[in-house]
């Protein structure tokens, strides 16, 4: 209970610092809709391939890998 918990609290957390980010580039206005777009899939990519390549590590029994083959 406690994980989705924080899971959810760090959810929130990004969510409100992305629609911060996204009304102080939009008040810039130094990016159009386009580079906003651009920017936050560049963004989802880097984060999907971070926690790919950690889970990848995991699994492979990588430094510090306690992983049971099982998800929780």
């Amino acid at each position: 209970m406690l994980r989705r918990i924080v899971w959810f609290v760090l959810g929130a957390a990004a969510g409100l610092l992305g629609a911060q980010y996204l009304r102080s580039r939009s008040r810039d206005g130094s990016a159009g809709a386009g580079q906003l777009a651009t920017d936050l899939f560049d963004g989802a990519v880097r984060l999907v391939e971070k926690v790919g390549d950690a889970i990848g590590d995991r699994r492979a029994g990588g430094v510090g890998s306690d992983w049971s083959g099982k998800p929780f």
